[in-house]
């Protein structure tokens, strides 16, 4: 078992480790195919640049192949007027054929120059994306491997635990220690574990000790559906149920309703770190009723060890 959860666990972490270099390089290919396309666009003078960044930024793969399907060709000659003569330039000539001026060839050198750049902007574009995929195909591995791993691992487990081998009972046994699943602390009166209701009546089992409230109703603790349930069938949340200082089993219905008209209150001031302690608008002490148990003597105590709570009154 702690051998299959640290593989689980190993499986985690590498999946989020690859999820987040994954992450950061889709973003280095979407920034490096942006700029590519933008000195490719210099090169051959295409004026929609910043159109084309954007959409092969948010959408390199299409963007990207539409691009390679409309651009010219890459602007590799001078043209225009020369800036010595004024003679108007042969397409592909680098120099003017009239007075020899080689200002021309600027232009020419700088669209090279922007073509070199885009190519090797995207030739890293393209290496980050390979990369990536690499990296896809790793977490695929990963996360198959962690799922084999995880139904394998619970098959064992299962198949231990249906045998009777399973180190997860070792130290446990449920004939032993069923009591401890109990709510109500209980006592040992000649070997048997013994509980007391507020009038100070032994029970054998925990679920039958009798809640009494004020008008001297019974309740018992129900612990397959959490709740309080009265003599006539009414069940009552467990949280909203208390027990007051003086022994008494009180639900708040207000609190039940809405939160914000509770009657009982927590006090910091009151309660400790082993138990929590409520009060009402007069004063009155509570301590949920679910931690809420009895002494022979009627005392309340804490129903997991048995500390005294509130004392007989």
């Amino acid at each position: 078992m702690e051998s299959l959860v640290r593989n689980m666990f190993s499986s985690i972490s590498a999946i989020y480790v690859i999820g987040v270099i994954s992450s950061v390089l889709s973003l280095a290919f979407s920034v490096l195919f942006m700029f590519a396309v933008q000195y490719d666009c210099k090169a051959r003078g295409n004026k929609n640049a910043t159109m084309w960044m954007a959409l092969c930024f948010f959408f390199p793969i299409i963007a990207g192949v539409v691009y390679a399907c409309k651009r010219n060709s890459p602007n590799t000659i001078a043209s225009g007027h020369c800036n010595r003569c004024g003679a108007f330039s042969n397409p592909g000539a680098e120099y003017c054929i009239y007075c020899g001026n080689s200002i021309l060839k600027d232009t020419v050198d700088e669209n090279k120059k922007n073509q070199k750049t885009a190519h090797t902007l995207f030739g890293f574009a393209v290496g980050t994306y390979v990369i990536n995929i690499i990296l896809s195909i790793t977490v695929v591995i990963v996360l198959f491997n962690f799922i084999s791993n995880a139904v394998i691992g619970g098959l064992e487990l299962g198949d231990e635990i249906l045998s009777g081998n399973s180190e997860y009972f070792d130290d446990f046994n449920f004939d032993d220690d069923l009591d401890e699943w109990k709510y109500r602390f209980g006592y040992d009166i000649d070997g048997i574990k013994t509980y007391y209701d507020r009038n100070g009546r032994e029970y054998t089992d925990a679920d039958d000790v009798l809640f009494f409230d004020k008008a001297g109703n019974t309740y018992t603790y129900d612990d397959d559906e959490y709740s309080y349930r009265s003599v006539n069938g009414r069940k009552y949340d467990f949280n909203y149920c208390y027990v007051d200082e003086y022994g008494f089993f009180y639900f708040d219905e207000a609190g039940f309703k809405s939160d914000n008209n509770s009657t009982v209150h927590y006090s910091a001031e009151l309660s400790s770190d082993d138990i929590s302690i409520y009060v009402d608008d007069s004063g009155i002490r509570y301590v949920t009723a679910y931690y809420a148990s009895w002494d022979k003597d009627g005392n309340i105590v804490d129903s997991y060890d048995g500390t005294l709570i509130f004392g007989r009154k």
